[in-house]
């Protein structure tokens, strides 16, 4: 997707891609709000232990729930569909398949 969005728009692309890789990565802290040093904290612990994705983003999609209903809920909403609900169900399934 880089490489696509960098040949089509130029600098603008690249700028865009990070804008949206960083929005990914910044979703769950946005909407499980807690102090600012406990989310640095977190990130730390969200780049070092990737399983933990799974976890800030159902913590998030909690959060997000029990909170207002905004726009920055319904992208919340829609990120979570396309990149934590495929996770989850590839996971569940490679835990309940016999294995040979």
């Amino acid at each position: 997707m880089k490489e696509k969005l960098i040949t089509t728009f130029g600098w603008f692309g690249a700028v865009l891609y990070y804008f949206i890789l960083m929005t990914i990565v910044i979703m769950p802290f946005l909407m499980i709000d807690l102090n600012f040093w406990i989310e640095c904290i977190l990130m730390v612990v969200y780049f070092l232990l990737p399983i933990t994705t799974l976890i800030f983003w159902i913590w998030g999609l909690v959060c997000t729930i029990m909170g207002p209903q905004d726009i920055l809920a319904i992208i919340y909403y829609i990120l979570f569909a396309v990149l934590a609900l495929p996770y989850i169900v590839l996971t569940l399934i490679s835990l309940f398949t016999p294995h040979k």
